[in-house]
């Protein structure tokens, strides 16, 4: 099919051959280390981007755990939840000791931005008083009350319909100068300056950043809070990846379907993973386009080598297509051919001999033809 006997279509396919086999080397050479080179880069901002978010998430975090401790201690919680005075159970609101707490706790709500709420909750479990308009609902795991004692708890986040935002409550404990347990301190924290700091570490444009529990549901991302985003998380055996390797970049498929490159890391207090991920695609892209541009320069290069190589074929070959004709003249009986000798070198000379072998052999038989006639002749 290709016609290899050929010395024309031999020319072109070894002018292919050495072209394209080098080309294709060195193309998947720069191919591969180029994308070692960006994914060692793209590994290392994920992880630079995830280490400083989860630092800025853990010191936020422990600002606001110290703003709540350090509100307990005040004598104006202490005091006057030990001094409030209860009927039938229920705290008098109208007393001086639970107006002075209430006020106490509204003016150090409206200097802590990062705080939607605080309420106290006594040593029975009993809300005594709050910030907002009516009660909320507390939202801290079962024996709380119990674990608060020894240390700060955190509830699991949630999403508040009345704000319209992701929230997640804390609580700290109210003792007294004595010692004594007199109950709780409870705030709820606003998750928008948690969104703030995801979107400040998120890696660039094309990028996101996610807060995820230890089950890999949403929390919050950096482009987006709802309570849809907190029904959705990563697969299991995402997760399981993700936290098995943290501080690695691995490639996975995220909430969306969407194919992602991306490191998780912990972040102590919170008690959750922030993961910093970009889209394979917009990651890889430069490699794509470095693939698709070699692509192209190897498929020009093989199509400009293919149409030098197949003139070069045909100036070689003309000339012996000339000494074939040539020869089958001559084979016929035709001793008038006179072929042009075109250019030097092996064919030229091939040529040049070739027309003195048939200029031999037309003298020849025109000597012959002499003898021939004079023979007649003579009898």
């Amino acid at each position: 099919l290709l016609r290899l006997d050929r010395i024309k279509h031999r020319i072109v396919l070894v002018a292919l051959l050495a072209t394209l086999l080098p080309s294709l080397g060195t193309a998947w050479v720069s191919y591969v280390q180029n994308k070692r080179a960006l994914t060692e880069k793209i590994t290392e901002e994920l992880e630079s981007l995830s280490s400083q978010s989860m630092r800025e998430l853990d010191l936020w975090m422990a600002d606001r755990l110290y703003d709540l401790k350090v509100f307990t201690v005040s004598y104006e919680v202490t005091d006057n939840l030990e001094r409030l005075p209860r009927m039938r159970g229920e705290p008098v609101r109208r007393s001086q000791a639970y107006v002075r707490l209430t006020d106490y706790l509204r003016s150090v709500l409206d200097r802590s931005p990062d705080f939607d709420e605080l309420l106290v909750i006594d040593s029975r479990g009993s809300i005594v008083t709050f910030t907002s308009d009516s009660a909320p609902d507390v939202h801290l795991p079962e024996g709380w009350l119990r674990v608060v004692q020894t240390d700060q708890v955190l509830g699991e986040p949630y999403w508040d319909d009345l704000a319209q935002e992701t929230a997640m409550m804390i609580a700290y404990a109210i003792n007294s100068p004595t010692g004594r347990f007199l109950g709780a301190l409870v705030a709820r924290l606003d998750f928008g300056k948690v969104q703030e700091i995801l979107r400040d570490y998120s890696p660039g444009e094309f990028g996101e950043a996610v807060l995820v529990d230890a089950d890999g549901k949403l929390i919050i991302s950096s482009r987006a809070s709802s309570p849809e985003l907190m029904q959705s998380g990563l697969s299991p055996e995402t997760t399981k990846r993700l936290f098995q390797n943290r501080g690695v970049a691995l490639e996975y498929t995220d909430y969306e379907q969407r194919s992602m490159v991306g490191t998780a890391l912990r972040v102590p207090r919170l008690d959750l993973d922030v993961v910093a991920q970009v889209s394979r695609t917009d990651a890889y892209a430069p490699v794509t386009r470095l693939r698709n541009t070699t692509f192209l320069i190897v498929s020009a290069l093989l199509l400009g080598v293919g149409l030098i190589a197949y003139q070069v074929g045909t100036i070689i070959v003309r000339p012996l297509d000339r000494l074939t004709a040539g020869v089958g003249q001559v084979a016929a009986g035709d001793f008038t051919v006179d072929l042009p000798v075109v250019g030097g070198g092996e064919v030229g000379e091939l040529t040049a001999v070739f027309n003195d072998m048939v200029s031999r052999l037309r003298s020849g038989r025109e000597a012959l033809n002499d003898a021939h006639e004079t023979l007649k002749k003579k009898n």
